[in-house]
């Protein structure tokens, strides 16, 4: 009866790891190679390989690699299961004759490379725009930038173009009425943003390589965009603004409750609590003691929870790492060593583990509680494959289906703080703004209070 048991937990166990490992992405190509055949004249569309998300988990593009007469282009965003994608590839034929060319693809997938091929026979030659071109002082790196509107193919005329080389050196552009500018880019580290009325804002990272003269940029068409909140106005921005409840803006006060004093949970008040941190721990969290403040205010937290209650840590920087997650309220010392092991590292890549985490907070939903995600960053995020509009989507399902979202921030710049607060208010959370070690005492424990407060009392 022993061995019997045994071998049926044994099985149970690799049925259950199989299932926790599944969860993958899976891209399906629905062509991996495309014949262009004869090549007569220099006017075509780019060839589109469009793919599937077949797996279980987000799919992103990462990079591709292709050489100098080939230009790739795809949006910068995560496909969700079931959903389609497309990537829009350029030929550029240097020289008359046969030709096959590979395009390697990067995605977050196990294979993690995947390999397109066009091929054909050129009877024309049309070099990239502005191949083995100098600009006015002489420069081997002068670069023609051309922004496209994806859905029509047409060239957008006097949009901005912003750049920032290796995290330091501004540069800006407008096209012209061709749709495009000349700008002296040096090989490097460049990060994107284009803005023109009508389309979607263009973010995007990548490295620039020596051999790439032309870059090409798609906007997509707000017709074709539900939008993000960042781009609804100024007046729908001061509604939110008004609308958003801003913990640090209230007056740095002891909390004090007539039937439950001081900063204690009483278990007949407050129902019991799942908690997910997600915590930012990028190199930037190091400046002005970020993540030591956050750590600060966990830990008076920590302090007051009880044993009904759960919690779960994720670190992100370049990847996520789950570091707890079954917590209970009353093994203090436990979850503070987790907390004092935090380390600021690496560079902020969008909201890497969001996705874990709510894994983590409906494996421990509390039904009658309080289930909350509490994300910790600066909101600097830069990564090739954040979009704010996916972001927005997945916290407000979430936040519909009884998981809530609240976002302690410690950012300087406007840009990234309304961003978090957009996101706060979306998860149906709060926006903390942690800036001294005054207010970063009481702040998350008034958020737990405010969420798991008993509605009978």
């Amino acid at each position: 009866m022993n061995r019997l048991n045994a071998y049926v937990v044994l099985l149970l166990t690799i049925v259950f790891s199989h299932y926790t490992y599944a969860q993958k992405p899976v891209i399906e190509f629905h062509k991996t190679t495309h014949d262009f055949g004869k090549i007569e004249s220099a006017g075509y569309e780019p060839i589109v390989f469009e793919f599937t998300n077949t797996g279980d988990a987000p799919l992103a593009i990462l990079k591709y690699d292709a050489d100098r007469s080939v230009q790739v282009s795809y949006k910068n965003e995560y496909i969700r299961p079931g959903e389609k994608g497309s990537i829009s590839v350029y030929y550029f034929p240097e020289d008359v004759g046969k030709f096959n060319k590979k395009i390697l693809v990067y995605t977050n997938t196990d294979e993690y490379v995947h390999t397109l091929t066009i091929k054909g026979t050129s009877l024309v030659t049309n070099p990239c725009p502005g191949q083995n071109q100098y600009d006015a002082t002489g420069s081997p790196y002068s670069r023609e930038i051309i922004v496209l509107n994806r859905k029509t193919r047409e060239p957008v005329i006097s949009a901005s173009v912003n750049m920032l080389y290796n995290e330091r050196t501004e540069l800006s552009g407008k096209t012209g009425t061709n749709g495009s500018f000349r700008k002296v880019l040096k090989p490097g580290l460049y990060e994107f943003k284009v803005k023109e009325e009508g389309y979607e804002t263009y973010k995007d990272i990548f490295y620039l390589k020596k051999t790439y003269p032309v870059i090409v940029i798609e906007l997509d068409p707000l017709d074709d965009y539900a939008g993000t909140e960042e781009e609804a106005g100024d007046d729908h921005q001061d509604v939110q603004k008004e609308e958003i409840v801003n913990i640090a803006e209230k007056e740095d006060t002891e909390i004090i409750d007539d039937n439950d004093p001081g900063t204690t949970l009483s278990v007949g008040k407050y129902s019991s609590n799942n908690i997910v941190f997600l915590v930012d721990v990028s190199s930037s969290m190091k400046l002005h003691n970020k993540l030591e403040l956050l750590q600060r205010s966990i830990k008076s937290l920590i302090n007051v929870l009880r044993d009904i209650d759960n919690v779960s840590v994720i670190s992100y920087a370049g990847k996520p790492i789950v570091l707890l997650t079954t917590g209970n309220g009353g093994d203090k010392e436990r979850i503070i060593n987790v907390i004092d092991s935090l380390e600021a590292y690496g560079k902020t890549y969008g909201v890497k583990g969001l996705d874990k985490a709510y894994e983590i907070a409906y494996s421990r939903f509390e039904k009658d509680g309080n289930n909350q995600i509490i994300l910790a960053t600066d909101g600097e995020f830069n990564s090739p494959g954040f979009s704010e509009k996916e972001l927005m989507k997945t916290v407000s399902e979430n936040a519909g289906k009884g998981v809530i979202l609240s976002v302690v921030g410690f950012g300087d710049s406007e840009e990234s703080l309304e961003r978090m607060k957009r996101v706060a208010q979306t998860g149906k959370g709060n926006y903390i703004h942690i800036t001294t070690e005054e207010n970063s005492a009481n702040v998350l424990i008034e958020e737990i209070k405010s969420n798991s407060l008993i509605n009978d009392h």
